[in-house]
């Protein structure tokens, strides 16, 4: 959901199964925090963040998805 309350799903399509790692922004561009997936067999992967995750603060984030040939930035608001 977006606004998020208690938690934010990432559904994402990993075509190489390489290594992925997601990070996590404030508003200003400072990371927050950073989760790194391991290399999977799996075309599919599915990783739920719980909110606190975000600093304990409502506001827009920025979550970043890069792998080895690929890299994604979403706008996340918390509330």
């Amino acid at each position: 959901p977006n606004p998020a309350s208690d938690f934010i799903n990432i559904d994402i399509k990993n075509i190489n199964s390489t290594k992925l790692i997601i990070d996590i922004f404030d508003i200003v561009g400072q990371k927050i925090n950073s989760f790194i997936i391991p290399d999977n067999k799996s075309s599919l992967i599915h990783k739920t963040i719980p909110t606190k995750e975000f600093a304990n603060s409502s506001g827009c984030y920025f979550v970043k998805i890069s792998g080895k040939d690929f890299f994604s930035v979403k706008k996340v608001v918390i509330k």
